[in-house]
């Protein structure tokens, strides 16, 4: 099995049942590991340790990605204005090649 990364948190609730459903799909991550853009160019990595109501996340095990260096940080809290995106590795299966699946001339 290969990962892949896919957004999450895409999106504002606007309904009850909207913030209702972002919950789930926050509730499912904890404890999973995030790559989360931020608004000045840097980015993070770690694990969600948990998350609040405004869409503050805390990270553990976090890095911060640079481009020359990767840095150890620990906990990390990361305020909702302050990001722009957010992936979660998914794990995906490799579909196999049947054979004589080629074209014939």
């Amino acid at each position: 099995k290969n990962t892949k990364r896919r957004e999450v948190f895409g999106g504002m609730a606007t309904t009850p049942a909207a913030a209702a459903a972002l919950r789930l799909e926050a509730e499912s991550l904890v404890n999973k590991k995030l790559l989360v853009e931020l608004k000045d160019g840097r980015s993070m990595t770690g694990y969600l340790t948990c998350f609040d109501d405004q869409g503050n996340l805390i990270l553990s095990q976090a890095e911060e990605l640079g481009l020359k260096i990767t840095r150890l940080i620990g906990s990390v809290i990361i305020p909702k204005h302050f990001r722009t995106s957010i992936y979660a590795e998914v794990e995906v299966e490799e579909k196999e090649e049947e054979e004589g699946g080629g074209v014939n001339y």
